[in-house]
C-alpha cells in the first residue's frame, strides 16, 4: 500500500476518538442504535495516518455483541470492486469505455449499442432484476435464482444511453465481460487484482469463493416491503453486482488504494469520478448534499437481504467513513451522523 502506513491505531473501544483526545464516535453509535430497531450498528472513521475511531452498539441475529471486526455482505459496494478491475482491463487495451458490449459478449439480455460505460453508469437501459428477485427472496426458493431468467420478459427501460436508471443487472453483465475476456471466473480476477495485492484477508465473492462468514444478520427487508422472512437465502455465483463479504479494515483499505493511484491510474480515477446529475459515476458515487459543509465525499453503499452498510472517502481529508448494520433499516441516519462527528469538529 505505498508504504503510506504500518498499521492501523485503534483507539479505545468504548471511548471512539477520546482516547486519542478528540470526542466520542462510540455515543453516536449507541445513540442511532437506541432508535428501537433490531440489532446492532457498526461505524468506522479512519484518517490518513491510519488513526481510526470506532462506534460500535447492538447485537447480531443471534444476541451475540457486535464487534468492530464484523464481517458482512456489503451488497452494491461490491460494484465498486467490479469497476476497478473494469477500469484496469480499459487501461490495458483489452476494450474501451464507449466499446458496444456486443462486441465481447452473446447475451439476449444486453440491446444492441450497449457501451461499457453505460453499463458501469447505468445508462444502458437493461432492467434490474432485483425487484424480481426480492419477490422470489421472499418464498425462501431451495436453491440459488438465475438473474437473467428474472428479466426475460421486460423491456429496456429506455434506449441505450438515453436515461439513468440504478440496474444491478449491469454490473452482473459486466461480471460476463471480465469472464469473457479475461478468460477467469470473475472472482479470480477481483482476487488476483484487488483482494490478493492489497492484503484484504475478509474480503471474497460469496458464492463463488470460500471465505469467512458474514455477522448473523436479520433477514429483513424494511425499507423494500413489509415484515421479515424466516429463512436463508441462497447466494449464487458471480454475483459481481452485490455478492462480496468484507470488513471495515479492508473497505478503509481499499477505498484508499482507489484514491491514491494503486489500483487505477490518475486517468482512470477522473473517470470514475465523472459523476452524472444523479451523482452516480462510473461504479462509485458523490454524495451530492452531504450534512456538512465543504467536503467531497464519494462512495458506495448496499443492502441486501439483512444487511445495510456504506464506505466513504473524503477527498481533501482524506478519511474514510464506513458503517454497517445487520437488518434491513436504512443507516442514513448513523451515515449523516458519522459525517457531522468527522468533519464538524
Amino acid at each position: 500500500m505505498a508504504g503510506r502506513r504500518v498499521g492501523v491505531l485503534w483507539c479505545a473501544l468504548a471511548l471512539g476518538f477520546a482516547a486519542c483526545g478528540q470526542a466520542s464516535l462510540q455515543q453516536v453509535a449507541e445513540d442511532v442504535q437506541s432508535d428501537g430497531r433490531p440489532g446492532g450498528v457498526l461505524v468506522v472513521a479512519t484518517e490518513d495516518d491510519g488513526t481510526a475511531s470506532i462506534g460500535v452498539a447492538g447485537v447480531d441475529a443471534t444476541g451475540t455483541p457486535m464487534t468492530a471486526d464484523a464481517t458482512w455482505r456489503i451488497g452494491s459496494i461490491t460494484k465498486t470492486f467490479t469497476a476497478v478491475v473494469v477500469m484496469q482491463m480499459v487501461e490495458e487495451g483489452a476494450f474501451g469505455l464507449d466499446d458496444d458490449v456486443g462486441r465481447y459478449l452473446d447475451n439476449p439480455q444486453v440491446p444492441p449499442g450497449v457501451t461499457v460505460r453505460q453499463l458501469l453508469q447505468h445508462t444502458s437501459g437493461i432492467p434490474d432484476y432485483i425487484p424480481h428477485a426480492n419477490v422470489v427472496l421472499r418464498s425462501c426458493p431451495e436453491s440459488a435464482i438465475d438473474p437473467f431468467a428474472l428479466i426475460v420478459n421486460d423491456v429496456p427501460a429506455f434506449a441505450p444511453g438515453e436515461g439513468w436508471e440504478y440496474s444491478n443487472t449491469n454490473y452482473l453483465v459486466l461480471g460476463q465481460l471480465i469472464r469473457a475476456l479475461t478468460g477467469q471466473p470473475p472472482a479470480d480476477a477481483i482476487r488476483g487484482r484487488i483482494i490478493d495485492p492489497l492484503g484484504l484477508n475478509d474480503t471474497y465473492l460469496e458464492g463463488s469463493e470460500p471465505g469467512p462468514p458474514p455477522v448473523p444478520a436479520f433477514a429483513d427487508f424494511y425499507d423494500t416491503g413489509p415484515g421479515p422472512i424466516t429463512c436463508h437465502t441462497p447466494i449464487w455465483a458471480d454475483a459481481t453486482d452485490a455478492g462480496m463479504i468484507s470488513s471495515a479494515h479492508d473497505l478503509d483499505r481499499f477505498l484508499r488504494a482507489i484514491f491514491d493511484g494503486t489500483l487505477v491510474s490518475a486517468g482512470s480515477l477522473t473517470e470514475m469520478l465523472d459523476t452524472n446529475e444523479f451523482g452516480y459515476g462510473l461504479g462509485i458515487s458523490k454524495l451530492l448534499q452531504p450534512p456538512v459543509e465543504d467536503v467531497e465525499i464519494y462512495g458506495n453503499g448496499g443492502g441486501l437481504v439483512g444487511y445495510k452498510s456504506v464506505a466513504l472517502y473524503e477527498t481533501k481529508r482524506r478519511t474514510t467513513i464506513i458503517a454497517m448494520s445487520p437488518t434491513g433499516f436504512s443507516i442514513g441516519g448513523l451515515q449523516d451522523r458519522a459525517i457531522e462527528w468527522a468533519f464538524s469538529r
